[in-house]
């Protein structure tokens, strides 16, 4: 969500919601850069408890959260059969 902050700047709200209890882990604001989404995925990922599942995650469809999801979660897997590697969760 952006809202209005000083002198005209956009500041964003970025926010990481577990949705059947309604915690918010992850709450920062700031501006919509590839820092701040690795800063917010970072720190998700270090709050959750090892060892279960992946989560699942909704986005508004900014391309900065794939390189932050791919960098914390999972890794890519070259298959001998295959021409390019694929995403492994």
């Amino acid at each position: 969500m952006r809202v209005s902050g000083q002198a005209g700047q956009d500041v964003w709200v970025w926010a990481a919601i577990d949705a059947p209890t309604k915690i918010v882990p992850v709450l920062r604001l700031g501006p919509r850069t590839l820092h701040l989404a690795y800063a917010v995925v970072h720190e998700l990922h270090h709050r959750l408890q090892p060892g279960l599942p992946l989560p699942v995650f909704t986005t508004d469809g900014l391309r900065l959260y794939f390189y932050a999801l791919t960098a914390h979660f999972g890794h890519w897997l070259q298959r001998e059969d295959a021409r390019k590697p694929v995403w492994h969760a």
